[in-house]
This record gives structure tokens, sequence and C-alpha cells, in this order.
């Protein structure tokens, strides 16, 4: 019998779907020897219970797919049945599968084909970047943060920028110190499969310290994305862990930098790792669950040292072997789990939940002899959640959720407050400090409870429309204290409240959107619009000159409404271009809205202490804001390369900052809607799979960032009106990874960076005109597979800063160098600050076990 044909279109289509823990699949088939749409045929999705039948026009969608690779057999009576293997179903992606069945009158073995990704999406509206787990585990990183910062737009400060807090108190709060596309840090909206980790009062999220196998995808947003999402001005990240229908999966890993007589330096680092993914055994197929554990220690690279006599001399006698001291260690346990429960073939239940206890140090080089007494930061967080999915049909489904998101944070010398009295500074005579603590100590605990609806309906071949809501209901406890003379006797001190507040804010938003595929023209248009309402809980000065006196009045709700639009014309099947335009709002960090707010102060509460705190939030303050536009294309080169190149543009207002007002009672400042900024750009990406051993990606980033202050904290000398380049500005970063593996299972991943050093002020009035040295920076991880009896069995060697090149991070503004500034009086042991320079050549050594 003349041989089967069979032509087949594989497009994969970009669509944002609830929480981004589940995909789509939809396609037409056609008879290939008429051209006409086939109607009934079956579209299955094998070992699941997932499928659909075309529709009068040969259509075919399937909704709610949970993350992984498929295998979609579509058959139909007559016609010769066709399998295809490989289906990859991303979060927040649609997979469009086109196919022509040949007619037989027999019956005939089907036709087995393997899927390829496309290299040009065609309805992509906007820029989304997804990091699949099998990339990371090859390439030379120990952390999300690290491979989340290889992205385009990205910028990811290797130390905290907003240093300028008063009398440091605010150098140790969390900081994710991530800058999305010219944004301040904290300006993500984090979420695991789509449930919130924001928290409340300092914002941001940690990537650094999670398992590295806990995760099966990470999606990020980072210019103009849909009406879903919100309190997110720069990007939304979310990190897929839901469990992928696989066969079972062990895994075991464990590196560590402590190689013993090979005389290299060692932090005393420690990681192992833990992690089970698939079915759970004897439960009949309806229960799979993802699970990993992390446990890291280090020393860091960062030292203190205690000399025997330095302190009896104050700081005269440096002589003897000093007690070396950790002062940049990290000790964290982390975990994250998920339980899929498939109740019916259209009812699934999801129970899963993550969570960290952590204790670390923020080196300080003015206790560099002294490391007691730098404060030391404990932070713990846990979630916990429940997500019902019900697919109502093949074109028609709704999720509800519950979670709560419980996480503390603490930064203090001692945990008792009587014992943080003890000591006041004695500085030695090269100002470092000789004994003494640092006074500050914060404690906060914030507790999110939320509760969130969404569907999403097929309703006709053209439109897909989502609608949701949600409410989050926060509890927020916080303390910040410092020790105040008693009276007139300077020699007892009590440890006063300077902020110390219980407050219970909550939120709400709703939000419709529309995906509008056009195929006759060929134009897709994502259409959405966000309501959001905040209800602060706090209190309005009447007279913003009389702080002291003036009533207080109770804040009132914020409300505002976000438009979203993407639209995607693809040209041809190798070129596409898309613009998107959005509004973003986020409402500002509640530790700067409540600031100086103390219920401990029963004389003046709720009016402000200004006698000794001269910072205060303002009660009646709006959300920050931006407005951001985007166009981009993509283009396919050859068979197997794609490039995309973006550019954008930020306008961004209401920005938090710190405003003098100057009354006749007192001058204070006063955290409120004071800054604004812009961020433009140019972005450029090639990927390429050149064979299935070897592939690679360049990104190419072009951005100029400015901001009329440089920090929250920032207060200019004289009156300010216009921007000046931020302080996380890099305008060249690029970066690039190549991944090979030999037959003999040996390979290679080597990682590059090369970026624009950071900015700095010579002249005070003109801030950040100067720029630090241009930095560079080469990673390799080598390893070799082998397998024994199922097991699979991996030895690796990772290599940070291969060349061993000497990264200046900043400098002096009086001299532009590191180490070294302007002052004769001052010694260079003193000016030698180590947080000047980047990581040196750093070696880890491990093994990983799979069955």
């Amino acid at each position: 019998m003349k041989k089967a044909l069979l032509i087949f279109f594989i497009v994969g289509n970009f669509i944002q779907l609830f929480g981004g823990t589940t995909g789509k699949l939809s396609g037409l088939v056609k008879d290939k020897s008429t051209g006409e749409p086939l109607i009934g045929a079956n579209v299955i999705l094998k070992s699941t219970h997932l499928g659909a039948a075309t529709n009068f026009d040969g259509e075919y969608f399937i909704v709610n797919i949970p993350i992984g690779t498929y295998t979609v057999e579509i058959s139909m009576i007559g016609y010769q049945s066709v399998t295809i293997q490989s289906v990859n179903i991303s979060a927040d992606l649609t997979t469009k599968i086109d196919v022509e069945l040949v007619p037989t009158s027999i019956e005939l073995e089907g036709i087995k084909v393997v899927a390829q990704k496309p290299l040009v999406q065609k309805d992509l509206t906007a820029t989304i970047n997804i990091i699949e787990s099998s990339d990371i585990k090859v390439m030379p990183v120990t952390n999300y943060q690290q491979v989340v910062g290889l992205q385009t737009g990205i910028v990811v400060t290797p130390i905290r920028l907003e240093q300028t807090g008063q009398y440091g108190q605010f150098n140790t709060t969390p900081d994710d110190g991530m800058h999305f596309r010219g944004g301040r840090s904290n300006e993500t909206s984090y979420l695991i499969n789509g449930i919130s980790l924001k928290d409340p009062i300092w914002g941001g999220f940690n990537l650094s310290d999670l398992p590295i196998s806990g995760l099966n995808q990470i999606v990020t947003y980072t210019g103009t994305y849909l009406a879903e999402y919100g309190e997110g001005m720069s990007a939304v990240l979310n990190m897929v862990s839901e469990p992928t229908h696989s066969k079972p999966t062990f895994s075991y890993s464990s590196y560590t930098d402590n190689l013993g007589g090979l005389n290299i330096e060692s932090q005393s680092t420690y990681n192992n790792e833990f992690a089970y993914q698939g079915e759970v055994p004897g439960l009949g197929g309806k229960v799979h669950t993802n699970f990993a554990l992390r446990y890291l220690t280090t020393n860091g690279r960062f030292w203190g040292y205690i000399y025997p006599n330095y302190r009896d001399t104050e700081g005269q006698d440096q002589s003897g072997t000093p007690e070396e001291v950790p002062m940049n260690y990290n000790d964290a346990l982390s975990g994250i789990f998920s339980i899929d429960y498939n109740v019916t073939q259209n009812i699934r239940l999801i129970l899963g939940g993550m969570g960290l206890t952590q204790k670390t140090k923020t080196y300080n080089h003015f206790f560099k002899y002294n490391p007691y007494g730098q404060p030391h930061i404990e932070n713990n967080y846990w979630l916990g959640y429940a997500q019902l999915k019900h697919v109502l049909s093949d074109k028609y489904f709704y999720d509800l959720s519950f979670s709560r998101y419980v996480r503390n944070f603490k930064t203090s010398i001692f945990d008792d407050l009587e014992t943080s009295l003890i000591e006041q500074h004695i500085l030695s005579p090269e100002l470092f400090s000789v004994s003494g603590i640092d006074y500050v100590w914060i404690k906060t605990q914030s507790n999110t409870d939320e509760i969130k609806f969404n569907f999403l309906g097929q309703i006709t071949p053209i439109h897909q429309v989502k609608v949701g809501a949600n409410i989050q209901l926060h509890n927020l406890d916080y303390e910040r204290r410092n020790p105040t003379a008693q009276d007139a006797d300077t020699t007892v001190f009590r440890m006063k409240a300077w902020e110390a507040y219980n407050k219970k804010p909550y939120n709400l938003a709703a939000y419709i959107q529309d995906k509008m595929e056009f195929n006759q023209i060929g134009m897709i248009i994502n259409l959405g619009l966000r309501y959001d309402r905040v209800y602060p809980e706090t209190y309005i000065m009447e007279d913003i000159l009389h702080p002291i006196e003036t009533s207080m009045k109770k804040s009132t709700f914020k409300d505002y409404f976000s438009p979203r639009l993407g639209v995607s014309f693809p040209v041809s099947n190798n070129l596409a271009l898309r613009f998107s335009y959005g509004v973003y709002y986020q409402f500002p960090h509640y530790y700067l809205v409540y600031q100086g707010t103390n219920k401990e102060d029963l004389q003046n509460y709720p009016n402000y202490s200004l006698q000794e705190i001269t910072q205060i939030g303002d009660g009646d303050i709006n959300p920050e804001k931006t407005t951001s536009y985007e166009t981009g294309l993509q283009v396919s080169i050859n068979d197997n390369s794609s490039l995309n190149i973006t550019a954008f543009y930020r306008d961004i207002s209401d920005l938090t900052g710190l405003k003098t007002i100057y009354g006749p009672q007192s001058t204070y400042q006063i955290f409120t809607n004071d800054a604004y900024g812009t961020s433009k750009g140019l972005e450029i990406a090639f990927h390429s799979t050149v064979s299935d051993r070897l592939n690679l990606f360049a990104n190419y980033t072009y951005s100029v960032s400015m901001a009329s202050k440089q920090s929250t904290w920032y207060i200019p000398l004289f009156p300010q009106s216009r921007t000046f380049v931020s302080d996380w500005d890099i305008p060249h970063k690029f970066s690039f990874n190549i991944n090979y593996v030999h037959p003999s299972n040996t390979g290679i991943s080597l990682i590059g960076n090369l970026n624009s050093g950071f900015p700095y002020s010579p002249n005070i009035l003109n801030p950040n005109s100067e720029r630090g040295p241009m930095q560079s920076n080469f990673d390799v991880n080598l390893y070799k597979v082998f397998d024994y009896f199922g097991f699979q069995q991996t030895i690796f060697v990772q290599i940070t800063n291969i060349l061993n090149q000497r990264n200046v991070w900043w400098v002096y503004a009086d001299t532009g160098k590191p180490g070294v500034d302007a002052n004769d009086a001052t010694s260079f042991d003193y000016t030698n600050d180590p947080t000047a320079y980047g990581p040196a050549r750093h070696i880890n050594v491990g093994i990983t076990l799979r069955y």
C-alpha cells in the first residue's frame, strides 16, 4: 500500500493561564486528501484522563494540563492515527498541534513523530522567560538567583545599594537584590504555583536558599504582563513545583568546597539535597508528589579577627595569633512539597507548601576586629496552601485556593532585650570598633491569609476569557528598638521602642482578560483590566506642619485600575512582531507606611513622637506606579536558531521617598510619593540548539535607568526636579551559556558575564556621574555521568570565576578606586573593605545520585 503521508505543524502559543501551574493544548485536525476539517476526531493525552474531540470546525481545546512532557494521540475511524511524543506543556503556555490525517480503508499501525519546540512563538505579546529544571542541573550555579540573573533586562546587585538607613538600622533588612528593567529592588511579585510569596512588611523574596531540585520551572515576566498579576511594578516570577506525571524519580545531591590537602581556599561550604517526584506507590496512580529538602551551611568569604590584646589596649596591639570569626556565614534549611490528588477524572486537589529556617550575617567592615558586635539575622518562613481545580469540560475550568504565608524576621545581637544594653562603642585609632555592639534590634512577623478564585473559558474559537478575584488579610507585628538614656543618668539605658505596632491591613483585587485569536488575519490580542483596593489601616495627619498636636483621622481605601494590552502579528512562520502596554501598581512596603508608629508611647499615640523620631510614614500614601511599553520581534534564523529583539520604555511615578517638612515646631522627614524615574532599553536574546549534544544562548541588554532619588532613604542636599543615573544602572550587560555533552556522557557547561561597572558620585551635586570598572566573570561545570543498574551517578566540579578576575563592585567617590580614599588620616586597613571586590576563584566538588 502507498506509504501514508503526514503533515503536522507544532506551534507554541503563549497565553496567561491561572497562577502559572498548567498549560493548554489546542489545534486543528484536517483530512489530508481534501483539506476539510474533521469533526469528532479524538485527541488524547496518554496516561492521563485528559482529552477532547474536535468541533464542527475541526478545532480542539484541552485546558488545565499540568506541566510536563506528554504523548498525544490523535485518531478517528477511517484514518491512520498519529502519536506525537515529547509534547512539552509549560506553565502559562499554549502548545498548538495542527494535524492532517491520512484516510485509509484498512487498519494500519499509527504514525509516531517527535514534537519539536517552535522557534517563533506566534502569539507572544510580551517578554516571557522560562527556565527548565533540566537546564539548571548542568549549569555551574548553586541557586536560582544566579540563573534568573542571566536573563535579559535583569541586574542582580551583589551588595545592597540602599544602605543609607538611619544609623544603619535597615542595612540588614530583607532585600531580593534584583532589579528588573531599571526598577528598584523588591518590586517583583513572587509566586509559587500561583500563590503569593510577598512579604507585606519588607517586600521581596530570596531565591538563593531554595532546593535546586524542588522546582520544575521558573517563569519570569520582565516587562508587561496580563491583568491576572498585580502588586509587582517591575516583574512577576512564578515558580512551579507541582509534580509531573512521570515515573518516580529519587535524587540526592551533595557538594563541598572543603577539598582537604589540595590547598584551595575553603569557605567550609556543605550542601546536601534530597528530592522525590512522581507517583505515590499503592494509590492506584491517583496521587503524585514532589518533595525536596535542602540543608546548606557555609562560613562565607568575609572574616573578622580577634587579637589577644586588641580590646585591652583599645586597638593599639595587634600582636599574636587572632581568632578568625566568620562574618558572612549562612546556615539554612529549606523545603518544598506538593501533593496532587486526582479525586475524579475532572477534579484535582493539590496540597503544598514550602519553608525556610535561616541564620546568617551581613558583613560590616566597621566590626572587623569586633565581629561579635555585629548583629545576626534570623529569617524564617512557611507557606501552606490548598488548591481545588475543577475541569467542567475541555473548554472550561475553575480553580479555588486557600493559603497562609507566615514570615518571621529578626536582626539583633542578643535575643534578650536587657542583654542588648551592655556596651557602648570604643573606637580604635583607625576607627574600627574595639568593643561594644551594634544597637540594631528589629523583630517582625507577618501573617497573610489569601483566598483566590479563577475561571477560564474558551467562549468561542476566537475568545478565551478569564476572570478572577482574590483577597489578602494581613496581620503585621513590628518592633524596632534602640537603647535610650533613662532620665539624666546616661549610664543606665532602657530598650525604647522607636516603632511598635500591630496592624491588620487588607487588599482585594479582581480582573478580567480576553485572549482573541484571529486566525484568518493572523493577529492575536490580549486585553485585560485589573482593579485593586488596599486598606492600609493607618492614620492621616490633619495638619502636616504641626504633627505633634494635630488631630489624626483614619486612613481611607486606595482604589486603582490597571489596563493591559498585548498584540502579536505573525508576518510569517519565521517572523512575528509584537507590542504591549500596561499600567502596574504596587503599594509601598508597610515598614515605610507605618514608620514612626509607636503604640507603646501611650502619651502621644496615634500622633508621632518627633522628639526622638525624625522620619515618619505618610498615612495618606498612594501606590507606586509604572507605565510600561514594549515592542519586539522574533526571528527564526534557521532550523535550530532564533533571535528575539525587544525595545522597552518605563515611566515610573509616585515612588516612595523622603521629603523634608519644615514646620514651626520641628523639622522632620516623611515617607511619601516623592520620587520618580524612567527606564528604557534594548534586549537581544539568541538561542540555538545546534544538536542533541550542543546548545547555547547569548543575551545582551542595553539600558538607561534614571531616578530622581537614588534610594528610598536618599535626601538630596538641595531640592531637585530632575533625574539622575540610578545606583543600579548597568548600560551594557552580556551573558551566555554553552552546554555540550560528549557521547561518553562527559559534559561541560560554561557561563560568561560581561557588564559595565556600577556608577558612583564624585560630585554630590551631580549624583552618579562616573562609573566603576567593567566586570567580567566565567564559570564552568565539568561532569561525568555513570549508569549502574538503573542508578545514575553524576560526579561534577564547579569552578566559579575560573580566571580569578578581581571584579570591583564599588569604589570611593573621592578617588574612583576600591580600597583607597583621599583622606591621608585613614589607614589602608580601614579603607580596604573586602566587600568592594567580587569573589575570587571558588571550587565545589560534588556528586548526584538519581534513580
